[in-house]
């Protein structure tokens, strides 16, 4: 598998499973924090973008933030 394939499967991963707590998060606790939680999705498909475009800042954030 190329590198580049592995990173886009990553960050499309982490998309979709910011989406999915997102999801989780209005159906179990309301709606009353949904800008919150839609702004924690834009930057998370913020990261991703900067991910699969290979910025190097991008994947320390990354590691960060997953370990």
């Amino acid at each position: 598998m190329k590198p580049k394939k592995f990173v886009t499967i990553i960050a499309l991963f982490i998309v979709l499973l910011s989406a999915s707590m997102t999801t989780y998060y209005i159906i179990h606790a309301g709606t009353g924090k949904v800008v919150q939680q839609g702004i924690r999705f834009f930057l998370t498909c913020l990261l991703a973008f900067f991910l699969i475009e290979g910025s190097s800042k991008a994947r320390w954030i990354t590691i960060a933030l997953l370990s």
